[in-house]
């Protein structure tokens, strides 16, 4: 006569402890995961905009100094080949890389912040340069990149012509939103995001090259007085 082994089942109370404990746990490890994810996208969006300077500056030494434009306030990752005023087509694909997505279009990813990519954003631009004449103390204005309301009277201007300035001071690049958007000044749009998208803080890139992470109530203002 054959004996049957006999198999133990878990009792309600072990299943139910079991399950409190995976609770727990999940509770520990997905903030953990979250915060570890948006400090990668941090990094990795400061790493692009110090990217973009350096392409930035790489067009200068092609170009005599000039800085590139003229261009508008707002840019997107996409472009055309017939483009004369993004950023990104005057930067890809010679000094930052892109894809072409078909039907004469391409993408310099690069001027995506990755975070700004994981938010429910439908813009399709997601960063801000500061196009604003410049005025110093002697009332002279200025406009680095250009005005692309008047490209022959008005061109970018080199990197020597603007090095008196405050550089360190003055913000180049930045994710847009709308909480930005309204201490600028320039009108909020439901397509951006509501919020920062780095939390508490925002990454800059300044003119003379440096990308800091600033805390969001810092206003930025367009240009320090030499």
């Amino acid at each position: 006569m054959s004996i049957r082994p006999s198999i133990r089942a878990f009792t309600l109370v072990e299943l139910l402890t079991v399950i409190a404990i995976i609770g727990v746990l999940a509770g520990i490890l997905i903030p953990v995961v979250g915060a570890a994810r948006k400090s990668s996208q941090s990094s990795q969006c400061v790493a692009n905009l110090r990217q973009i300077d350096v392409a930035i500056r790489l067009y200068a030494n092609d170009n005599r100094g000039s800085l590139p434009g003229p261009f508008w306030a707002r840019h997107g990752a996409g472009y055309r080949t017939t483009s004369d005023d993004s950023l990104a087509k005057l930067l890809s694909p010679t000094y930052l890389p892109s894809v072409d997505t078909g039907g004469g279009l391409f993408s310099c990813e690069l001027l995506k912040c990755p975070a700004w990519a994981a938010t429910d954003a439908t813009h399709y631009q997601s960063m801000l340069s500061n196009i604003t004449p410049w005025r110093d103390a002697k009332g002279t204005t200025i406009y680095p990149f250009g005005d692309a309301a008047n490209p022959k009277t008005r061109p970018p201007m080199t990197m020597t012509m603007i090095s008196h300035y405050p550089l360190a001071r003055t913000w180049m690049l930045v994710d847009m939103d709308n909480p930005l958007m309204a201490q600028l000044g320039w009108g909020t749009d439901t397509k951006l995001p509501q919020k920062t998208v780095h939390g508490s803080s925002r990454n800059v890139l300044f003119f003379d090259g440096h990308v800091e992470s600033i805390p969001d109530s810092t206003r930025l203002t367009f240009i320090s007085v030499p």
